[in-house]
Parts: C-alpha cells; structure tokens; sequence
C-alpha cells in the first residue's frame, strides 16, 4: 500500500470515530403496546327517553336479551303493587311488554341473562310468614314477556343485600346478609332448579351485602359493599370461583354499596352507590385493571340515584331507576 493510500484510510477511519462521538447510536425499538380505545366522556349523557313513559320504580333492573334492552320495576299504584316490563332495540322507541298487579312484591330481585332466556330472582319478600320468605323463588322467560316460576328442588339461602351474575355458563348468587348476619357463600345453577353451594379456597372475599360484581377479562370481580366495620372500596377478583385475590384492598373510588358496574370499551365503569352516611353518591370512576381506579366524573348529569341500575347495549351504556332521597328517577339516560 503507498503513502497516498495509507493517509487516505487513516483520514476515514478518524472521520468515522468523530461521526459515532458526535451521533449516539439510536436505541433499539421499543416493542408496541396495544392501543386502547379512546376513553368515552362521562360527562356526555343524553336523555333517551321522556319522563312520561316510565313510572316511578321503587326498584329496577336493566338487561340484555335477543338484541333488546328490557327494563324491569315494581311501583306502587292506587294501593296496588305493579310489576312493569318495558323494553327497546334503540334506547329511543320503547314498548310496554307487561304491566301486572301483584299481590306482594319483592324486597329486591335480580335479573340474568343465561341459556337464551331471561331469568328474575327473588330476595326476601316485603312481607309474610317465614316459610315463604325461606323459598326461593325464579322466574324465566324466552321473550321476556310471560315469566314462569320455576320449581326450585335445591336451593339456595334466600338472603337480602345479594349480588347475582352469570359465569362460564351458569348463574350464581352471592354474598349477602341473613338472620345470622353477613355471609360469604356462593351459589351455582345450570338451570335455575338446582343450585349447589360451592366450595371455596384458603382465601374468599370477606362477607358483605350490597356488592357489585362484573365480568371482565374472563374474571369475576367483586366490588365494594358492606361489611362488618361499613362500606368497603376493596375489589377482589377470581378466576375459578374458589381461589381469589385482592386487586386492591383501597380503592380511589368513594366506599360504598349498591354500586353499578357495567363493562364498556375495555373498561369497568362504576357509577352510583351510596356512601357510609346513606347518600347516593353521583361520581363515575372507571378502571382498565381493576387496581387502579381514575374519576370520570365528580358529577355525571344522570344525578345522584341509589339504586341507580346500567347495562351495556349497542355501543353505550344506558341507566335508569334509582332514588334520590326525593322522588324516583323516572328517565332513561344514555352515554356511548
């Protein structure tokens, strides 16, 4: 190699250490998360529906069966208790499905949807002997329209302040409060017939009444309540029904019960409840993990309801029934 070469290589191989000196290398790429769905506003409800086609529930349940929104409630008229079924496909047109007197209605129900039917549950009823009150009582329907009670052959404690969910393909009761005080059992069912009492593990939810639940990426989660030192802001979570984990034992949400929780855009959003004073509460707190909780809103235009009930239907949530204090919410509320 001659002298004009050898310079050569010398002045590019000390150009070339300058360059690296001068430019760091750029780190390695990052690996791409998966983006989550734009956070809808809490703020952003809208009526969807007028005042005037709804009575005053004393108490609600909202569901969703066959593509349709059913809304349950009970009211009281000229001295007579009132079963009402109304239902939609559009959260705008409504149509009364059922409007039935009763001879005693219950002190709370529940309503599930499972095996291509509508299922209400009964808790303990307003009055009578206790031999009724012991019995449980189910009622199914296909349509939603002419429900028939369902003979009970196994049983399940007929307690007050329960929760009730559908998961893996069969209904269940939990939790609530009996003439001995909180309990923590849980009750499964295929068929609304039978009901077995489950077995669970080492650790269980500790025994409430008023708790919420919701099944959200394949795991039930049970949140808030009452418990024996008040209302809770714990959230538990399961995979299997028996062995069960705190996600978080201290919330950023209010401690309450009766809370709604309804899963929407890769959420859990939890609205109403009330707190430990008795009153319905009107922030909305949603949460991605169940851990961390942010506030939506510190006051949704829904108002402050206890008793307040939401589902999930056709991209939004809708929420109706509830008591302020006042009188009954008599509105049909809608956010997408």
């Amino acid at each position: 190699m001659n002298k004009t070469a050898v310079l050569i290589f010398i002045i590019i191989t000390a150009a070339y250490g300058c360059s690296k000196t001068a430019m760091p290398a750029s780190p390695p790429p990052q690996a791409q998360l998966p983006q989550a769905t734009a956070t809808p506003d809490p703020f952003f409800w809208e009526k969807a529906a007028d005042e005037r086609v709804f009575p005053a529930f004393n108490y609600g349940a909202l569901a969703v069966h066959n593509s349709r929104l059913f809304i349950f409630g009970t009211a009281s008229e000229d001295g007579k208790t009132m079963n009402y079924i109304f239902s939609t496909g559009d959260v705008a047109s409504f149509i009364t499905v059922t409007a039935k007197a009763q001879d005693e209605a219950p002190e709370e129900f529940k309503v599930l949807t499972h095996d291509r039917k509508l299922w209400v549950i009964y808790g303990p009823p307003q009055e009578g002997d206790e031999e009724e009150k012991a019995l449980p009582r189910v009622f199914s329907s296909d349509r939603g329209d002419n429900f028939r009670r369902v003979e009970v052959k196994k049983g399940f404690a007929v307690v007050s302040g329960f929760s009730a969910f559908v998961f893996k393909n069969r209904m269940h009761i939990a939790f609530g409060r009996d003439s001995s005080g909180l309990i923590d059992d849980i009750y499964s069912s295929n068929n609304g017939r039978e009901w077995d009492k489950l077995k669970q593990g080492k650790v269980t939810v500790p025994p409430r009444e008023g708790a919420v639940v919701a099944v959200f990426k394949e795991r039930l989660w049970v949140i808030g309540g009452a418990g024996k030192g008040g209302v809770l802001n714990d959230v538990w979570y399961t995979e299997d029904l028996k062995d069960w984990k705190p996600a978080t034992v201290n919330a950023a949400f209010t401690p309450g019960k009766d809370y709604e929780a309804v899963v929407h855009k890769d959420r859990i959003w939890l609205m109403g409840g009330t707190g430990d004073d008795g009153k319905p509460m009107d922030n909305m707190w949603w949460s991605m993990d169940g851990a961390n909780w942010r506030l939506g809103a510190d006051k949704i235009p829904v108002g402050a309801y206890k008793g307040i009930k939401a589902a999930a239907f056709k991209g939004g949530i809708a929420a109706a029934a509830g008591f302020d204090g006042r009188e009954y919410n008599k509105n049909i509320w809608w956010m997408e």
